[in-house]
């Protein structure tokens, strides 16, 4: 049997973390958008910078709770291992804003799974391995279906989701459109909220790469266009696609909470 599954995970340390399948280890400073959101030191999703105060990552990933104590962001650093890296810095959290029409449970696969976190003080991104991300603007198309994509995170190097890492990975896949994503997942047909990457290969996201970013390339930019959201186990099946929240439709939800 295949189940539907959120991309989230409780933590590095347990079997059950799960990473980007048959990715590549990121180069230092490649993607330095990226962070990894941890709740008592233990990794649990991903996110994006969105400015020096503003990370924007998904909402199922605060399924059953959405306090901030014990909660930061960590940025800087591909290995969380290293706590003591130069590169690495640390933000506490002061507020977790979930998207008013998110609803918990199996709702997410309706979209609006996003949220915001307020950092409580200012990211350093000044450094070469910190800084805010490029977001897809509101109104542009779906990315055309083929279009060179990545999915970035930390979570499993296995199908199973067995095996945890600890180092950023970065996956290449191709962007669907979503006819053919309904095949698999079927009320993303028509939906406008959302996005739809990856099956083409075994490489894909997974566990523990949920909040993190999808970009893809087209038209000659490179854009954060996506929010890693769901998919099923095991991952990395050929023909099974992940989805993604569309960060072009969110882009006022995601302003009225920035700076």
């Amino acid at each position: 049997m295949k189940f539907l599954v959120l991309f989230a995970c409780l933590s590095v340390a347990n079997a059950y973390d799960r990473l980007i399948i048959d990715g590549v280890e990121a180069s230092t400073g490649q993607h330095p958008d990226l962070v990894s959101l941890q709740r008592n030191g233990n990794h649990f999703c991903g996110g994006t910078l969105y400015d020096k105060r503003t990370v924007v990552t998904a909402a199922h990933c605060f399924y059953g709770n959405s306090g901030t104590f014990g909660l930061a962001v960590v940025a800087g650093e591909n290995d969380l291992t290293l706590s003591n890296s130069a590169n690495r810095r640390s933000y506490r959290v002061s507020r977790v804003i979930i998207h008013p029409d998110y609803r918990s449970s199996y709702h997410y696969v309706q979209g609006d799974d996003i949220a915001i976190l307020k950092l409580s003080s200012d990211a350093d991104l000044g450094t070469a391995t910190i800084k805010a991300g490029d977001f897809e603007d509101a109104g542009v198309d779906i990315p055309p279906e083929g279009s060179s994509c990545k999915v970035a995170g930390w979570g499993a190097i296995d199908p199973s989701g067995r095996y945890a890492h600890t180092r950023k990975m970065i996956g290449g896949v191709s962007s669907i459109t979503n006819n053919d994503c309904a095949r698999v997942f079927n009320r993303v047909l028509g939906n406008t909220k959302q996005v739809c990457a990856g099956g083409d290969t075994t490489t894909n996201a997974c566990r523990g790469d949920s909040g993190g970013p999808l970009y893809c390339t087209y038209n000659g930019k490179t854009r954060q266009v996506g929010i890693v959201s769901y998919g099923r186990v095991p991952c990395g099946q050929v023909g099974i696609p992940t989805v993604y929240t569309r960060v072009a439709t969110y882009r006022r939800f995601i302003d009225q909470y920035s700076g």
